[in-house]
């Protein structure tokens, strides 16, 4: 879990280093249809750069899992290689949202934006712990994508309702 799902936070760091104080200078100077090219230009670039790594970590996963991990037992292989990539696709996910969150963080909203994220990761850490002892590490691999999604779309909400309400002011 933390190998794969840390491939793409550090692949999402330059791109976040790079657009965040953009976003900002962009939203200062009130141009909404150049902040929402950037970010779109931003989610482009994640998804230029995962999408060779998603490429590469299942053509070698035998690799990753046997000669660099060092896992032997053909059972624990199994298991490794059923959520290896369900924990790339919840890496994935959870960067968009990173970059998607960033409208929020333009308008002051950090604290809601926070509450958010502790929420989700709390309510999906409770549900990994009751399904891990019934389903194993599988329960953990598709809490982590369904926990990655459900953020997704809780900002991408909280966003549209933002933009609604800056549209109702004017």
């Amino acid at each position: 879990y933390d190998i794969i799902f840390k491939i793409f936070t550090q692949l999402a760091n330059p791109i976040n280093s790079v657009y965040q104080p953009l976003l900002m200078k962009i939203n200062s100077s009130g141009d909404e249809a150049l902040f929402n090219k950037t970010m779109i230009r931003a989610f482009l670039y994640l998804l230029l750069l995962c999408i060779p790594v998603f490429i590469f970590v299942y053509l070698f996963q035998d690799f990753i899992l046997i000669n660099y991990l060092g896992f032997k037992d053909q059972e624990t292989l199994n298991q490794l290689k059923q959520i290896i990539m369900p924990l790339a696709a919840a890496g994935f996910i959870w960067q968009i949202a990173i970059i998607a969150q960033k409208q929020l963080e333009a308008k002051d909203k950090t604290l809601m934006m926070a509450i958010v994220m502790a929420t989700v990761v709390g309510v999906f850490s409770i549900i990994t712990a009751l399904l891990i002892p019934k389903y194993g590490i599988l329960a953990a691999a598709y809490t982590a994508i369904l926990s990655s999604i459900f953020y997704l779309i809780i900002i991408c909400l909280i966003n549209r309702n933002e933009n609604k309400k800056r549209i109702l002011k004017r």
